[in-house]
C-alpha cells in the first residue's frame, strides 16, 4: 500500500471539491450516488476510502477531468468601422427635444 502512496498523489474531499469548483457536500453526495450532480458528470470515482470512510481521489485523474471540461474559446474581436446601426428608437436628426 505504501507503494501506491508514493506513486499517486491523493487529494481529500475538500481539495477535490475546490479543484472541481463545487462544495464538499455536493461532491460527497455525487460520489456516494445519493444525489448525482449534473456539473460533475464524468468526475472520477474516489480511488480509496480511508479511515472513517474518508474519500480520496488521485490528483492526476481530477486534473484530467478538469482539462476535459475546458470549453473556453477566446472571444473574437468586434468588427471596427461604420456598420449597420443597432435596432432601436430612431434619434432626431436636429438634436432637439420633443
Amino acid at each position: 500500500m505504501s507503494d501506491l502512496v508514493s506513486i499517486f498523489r491523493f487529494v481529500s474531499l475538500d481539495e477535490a471539491a475546490a479543484l472541481a469548483g463545487v462544495s464538499p457536500v455536493t461532491l460527497a453526495r455525487h460520489a456516494g450516488g445519493t444525489k448525482p450532480a449534473r456539473c460533475l458528470v464524468g468526475f472520477p470515482a474516489p480511488a480509496r476510502r480511508g479511515r472513517g470512510q474518508r474519500l480520496a481521489w488521485v490528483l492526476a485523474d481530477v486534473q484530467a477531468w478538469i482539462d476535459a471540461q475546458r470549453t473556453y474559446t477566446a472571444p473574437q474581436p468586434a468588427p471596427t468601422g461604420a456598420g449597420k446601426r443597432r435596432p432601436g428608437r430612431p434619434r432626431l436628426a436636429t438634436g432637439g427635444g420633443a
